[in-house]
């Protein structure tokens, strides 16, 4: 069984390198000589309390976020700093125009406190892994057990890291409870997919961008599922002939939608909040309401 009681790592334990993201090529100060120099360095020479973790929270409740709170299930998301905000790039592949547009300010996110509690959770987890994984793990089992029906988790509020792979190869994901149902957003081919790990299911959906349309389609025509920005208040029925559908209404939508091959289906977004001025082709202006065929 998954214990809750939680080992507070020593510095000797601080991985050199970490396994989720690689440390930035160019620093205005000499390369670090480890994870933990370069947390000090981050944090203008602080070190992290790790004490304060342990009555802190990683995970969000879903009804703090407008989207999530749509969601059918009891949801939990992680928010971590995204893109290089934080010295370290943890969306690897998102473009300028994701980087313009992305709500991380919005809403609560806009407030110092939630910032800096952002920024402490990604240095918690680029210098404490697995006490990082662990603590996850147990959150998500606390809240499962006293969730009635499924718990619905997204590990990447704002980031793209390969979470569940890592829960799974220490061996956490096997312990958390079987209603517990995980899904994501990713601009990373390869982790775009409905998958089984055990008795757990995991959606990921494909983010399009104006760098990746190509590997868009070629996810839709496989029976994925892709998310799609739009201008406007109006979604178009169909984009490159593939059904449209309304993203917008709740967070947890693709855990029910069931593509097939040569069948894959569009989660349409409107832009919101820096998103509408975008003009890079991340946010994408449609031709037809009908069958919208732009973004090439």
């Amino acid at each position: 069984m998954l214990s809750l009681g939680l080992m507070r790592p020593k510095i000797s334990q601080i991985r050199a390198a970490h396994p989720f993201v690689a440390a930035p090529k160019k620093t205005k100060t000499k390369p670090t000589a480890s994870v933990a120099e370069g947390l000090k360095y981050m944090r203008g020479s602080k070190e992290i309390d790790l004490s304060a973790f342990e009555t802190k929270k990683l995970l969000s409740d879903g009804d703090t976020n407008a989207k999530t709170a749509k969601n059918t299930r009891k949801t939990k998301i992680l928010y971590l700093v995204p893109a290089s905000k934080s010295g370290v790039n943890v969306c690897e592949k998102a473009s300028a125009g994701c980087i313009a547009s992305c709500l991380f300010s919005a809403g609560r996110g806009a407030f110092a406190n939630v910032i800096e509690a952002r920024k402490q959770r990604t240095y918690l987890m680029l210098g404490f892994e697995r006490y990082f994984l662990q603590k996850l793990a147990a959150e998500i089992t606390a809240a499962a057990k006293r969730t009635k029906g499924q718990l619905a988790v997204r590990l990447n509020g704002t980031s793209d890291l390969p979470f569940i792979d890592r829960l799974n190869d220490e061996g956490w994901l096997q312990h958390i409870p079987s209603n517990v149902v995980f899904y994501d957003y990713t601009k990373f081919p390869s982790r775009a997919g409905v998958y089984m790990y055990g008795k757990h299911k995991y959606v990921v959906t494909f983010s399009r961008s104006e760098t990746n349309t190509k590997e868009a389609l070629q996810e839709l025509h496989k029976g994925g599922i892709v998310a799609v920005v739009f201008r406007g208040t109006t979604l178009p029925k169909y984009w490159y002939g593939y059904r449209v559908v309304d993203g917008d209404e709740r967070d947890d939508l693709m855990l029910d939608l069931k593509p097939s091959q040569g069948n894959g289906v569009v989660i349409g977004l409107r832009a919101k909040g820096k998103a509408k001025g975008e003009v890079r082709g991340f946010v994408i202006d449609c031709d037809s309401l009908v069958d919208c065929r732009v973004g090439l």
